[in-house]
């Protein structure tokens, strides 16, 4: 889903024949839009998904950007969810807090609540993931720093 120019910066660190191994690919390649050296490549629907997924997306009421993508596991995700799958396998995503990719956990567990809450199920492996962790350190308390071990704030009985 990144941009065309920007996949082909040397950057992007790409092979040299990136472009040819996908216009190869026989499956549908959601791109932001098509391109005539690889067949498949397919639009993202982007006003579809927006009219669905984030139909109710509170952003949406005040900001021109109305949908929220910060991955491509995000676009996936959307994408599922609008095509109405009864349930979605997330593997191999990890939002590791001390990694560049720690931006992408908000998003996904944004989409992940929302997938659960219209009664999707929604599987992910068990094994070592970021993925839905429950963050108990570094959470400020005035001057402190406690470490909650299994959710935010003590419960007292």
């Amino acid at each position: 889903m990144h941009d065309r120019q920007l996949l082909e910066m040397p950057e992007s660190l790409r092979s040299p024949d990136y472009f040819e191994e996908l216009s190869e690919l026989p499956q549908i390649i959601y791109t932001q839009e098509h391109w005539e050296d690889v067949p498949t490549s397919t639009p993202f629907p982007f006003d579809a998904v927006q009219k669905t997924v984030f139909k109710n997306f509170p952003r949406a009421k005040w900001d021109s950007q109305k949908d929220w993508y910060n991955s491509s596991p995000a676009y996936m995700l959307a994408l599922a969810i609008h095509e109405g799958y009864d349930s979605i396998g997330l593997y191999g995503i990890d939002v590791r807090d001390d990694s560049e990719f720690s931006y992408e956990s908000p998003c996904l567990e944004y989409l992940i609540g929302y997938a659960c809450g219209k009664g999707i199920e929604i599987v992910i492996p068990e094994g070592p993931t970021h993925l839905n962790k429950f963050r108990g350190e570094g959470i400020k308390l005035g001057t402190m720093l406690p470490t909650y071990v299994n959710r935010y704030g003590y419960v007292f009985g």
